[in-house]
C-alpha cells in the first residue's frame, strides 16, 4: 500500500473508532478465462445467474457455465 493509501485507510479507522473494529466483508471471486485470446479476469461478487461475459481484453462474447463441482 502506498503511503497515500496508508494515510486515508488511517483517517478511515479514526473516525470510524470502534466501528471500523467490527466491520467484516466477504467476497466471492470469479474467475473467467476468455476462449478466445485465453486471458483472464476477476469479478468481485458476480452475479451466479449470468451467462454471458465479454472479454475486458478482446471485447469476445463469451458464454460460461458453472461447474457442478463449485455449487
Amino acid at each position: 500500500m502506498t503511503p497515500a493509501g496508508a494515510g486515508l485507510v488511517k483517517s478511515i479507522r479514526n473516525a470510524m473508532g470502534d466501528k471500523m473494529k467490527k466491520f467484516r466483508s466477504i467476497e466471492k471471486l470469479h474467475h473467467f478465462v476468455c476462449q478466445k485470446c485465453k486471458r483472464w479476469w476477476t469479478v468481485g461478487d458476480a452475479p451466479v445467474a449470468k451467462k454471458i461475459w465479454f472479454c475486458p481484453w478482446c471485447g469476445k462474447k463469451n458464454n460460461y457455465k458453472i461447474m457442478k463441482s463449485q455449487i
